[in-house]
């Protein structure tokens, strides 16, 4: 089970009315003026605004377009559901950047998802319906430690289809001791490269075994591309008693306590705008690092600058 995934944003009840969607939840009026609720236009399109929050349950049930430079950050808040449901056969196409937060989800319930040169970084929980379809045409989908992928549909990717669960299916009779649910999923396909083949597309697939919210170096690897019958699925070469040390789980969890206890100002970043934080660890060099990435967003110029933090544990 993933742990650590909530992060608190201030709340206060209110209602909210936009394009026909009514909702009363305890939320919060949107951290900075930039940022609007998802909402469809009158002429039923996805809002052309930069920064779009989803704090509560939202129902997809028409075709959107989220647009290159566009970004849906799915938020969780202390008291709700911070849901976005793509629902009703609606098709969603990802040319921009779709972020779940911790608690968050992205919900394909009866619809389509394809990442159409854009990008989804998932931090939460992806739930795919069995009527739901999750497609990577070109793009990148991050599956981060602390994110979960519950699949009871269709993973697929490049403009052939190839369907990604069964490969994880085979992978898991193969190895006992591979379950998706333990790994961070990383999909990533380029176009107008050219692979060995030929091809025009290639997809690299990488899932790297994680213990709690740490993603080691441990990981399957393979890739894809139109034309190629066979899969070559490979593993980085560690033996399973290292990897699966159950000791090494409570060593590890007690070093993330001792850095956590030391670097308390340094992470204390306050109500800004996050985009990713976690855990690595190398089996080899025994190290283990903290990343942070947010933005943090100056009122007076009007500008969001990118801030990082890093350190040793």
């Amino acid at each position: 089970m993933k742990t650590f995934k909530t992060l608190l944003s201030l709340a206060a009840a209110l209602t909210i009315t936009a394009a026909g969607l009514s909702v009363t939840a305890k939320a919060y009026v949107p951290l900075y003026p930039q940022f609007s609720e998802f909402y469809y236009t009158a002429d039923n399109t996805l809002t052309t605004h930069e920064r779009i929050e989803v704090w509560q349950q939202t129902n997809a049930d028409k075709d959107f377009t989220v647009i290159p430079g566009q970004k849906i950050r799915i938020e969780p808040l202390p008291e709700g559901s911070s849901i976005l449901s793509v629902t009703e056969g609606a098709n969603a196409v990802i040319k921009g950047e779709i972020f779940v937060e911790r608690g968050g989800v992205l919900e394909i319930d009866n619809g389509t998802v394809t990442i159409d040169g854009g990008s989804i970084i998932n931090c939460g929980t992806i739930k795919i319906g069995p009527s739901g379809t999750l497609n990577i045409l070109s793009g990148t989908l991050e599956s981060t430690a602390a994110g979960a992928i519950e699949n009871s549909g269709k993973i697929t990717c490049l403009d052939i289809g190839k369907n990604l669960g069964s490969i994880f299916v085979t992978m898991q009779k193969k190895h006992s001791s591979f379950n998706l649910d333990d790994y961070a999923l990383t999909v990533t396909i380029v176009n107008n490269g050219i692979a060995n083949n030929g091809t025009a597309d290639i997809a690299t697939v990488s899932a790297n075994y994680c213990i709690n919210d740490i993603m080691t170096n441990y990981k399957y690897y393979f890739t894809l591309a139109p034309g190629e019958k066979k899969v070559s699925i490979y593993h980085t070469d560690l033996s399973e008693e290292t990897v699966f040390d159950p000791a090494l789980a409570q060593k590890l969890s007690d070093r993330v306590t001792a850095f956590e206890r030391a670097t308390t100002h340094e992470r204390n970043f306050g109500r800004h705008y996050w985009k990713n934080f976690g855990y690595t660890y190398d089996y080899n060099s025994d190290a283990l690092t903290y990343s942070a990435k947010w933005v943090k967003y100056d009122y007076p110029a009007d500008v969001f600058t990118e801030e990082t933090f890093s350190g040793n544990a």
